[in-house]
């Protein structure tokens, strides 16, 4: 690595690894994509070859090993993501996970103990509802009412829409 640039893998290339993938190669600076992995090696294959220098591997664990990854950004299936985000604590790589962490309790503690028996915090979870109009109307709904309320909302980010006002209600 050098001192002005991450390499980036990205495992997992659905919509929000193909997002991420996007964002990496045109709108962050400082950081670069190599390589990415997916079970369906068409789409990752397909994906790569958007992009001048990304490969596609079509073993996420290979691409967590690679010396040419410096951060691995997790996007796949949650029920794989104790295994990956394990093998970056293990390769002593940052790992940015998509939620959910995993599946269970028992599992995340599993990785939270892991990360800080390596003595290095390598670990972010990509969790931005807090910035969601209607997660941010439920925060103040519920700081009105007191703390037995409870809210419910509904967002659809894969199509970028958020409900109006009125269909709230």
């Amino acid at each position: 690595m050098t001192d002005q640039e991450l390499r980036v893998g990205i495992i997992g290339v659905g919509l929000m690894g193909a997002d991420h993938a996007e964002r990496l190669a045109h709108r962050t600076s400082g950081a670069r994509l190599v390589a990415v992995s997916d079970p369906d090696t068409a789409r990752a294959g397909g994906l790569a070859g958007r992009f001048d220098g990304v490969r596609a591997v079509s073993d996420p664990l290979a691409l967590v090993g690679d010396d040419e990854v410096d951060a691995v950004l997790i996007a796949s299936p949650g029920f794989v993501h104790e295994e990956q985000v394990l093998a970056c604590l293990q390769a002593g790589k940052a790992v940015l996970c998509e939620k959910p962490l995993t599946m269970d309790g028992a599992s995340s503690l599993r990785l939270v103990r892991a990360e800080r028996e390596g003595g290095r915090a390598l670990v972010q979870l990509g969790f931005m509802r807090r910035f969601d109009p209607s997660t941010r109307g439920s925060r103040r709904c519920s700081t009105r009412a007191g703390s037995a309320a409870c809210c419910c909302c509904t967002t659809s980010t894969a199509t970028r829409t958020y409900p109006t006002r009125s269909a709230r209600r």
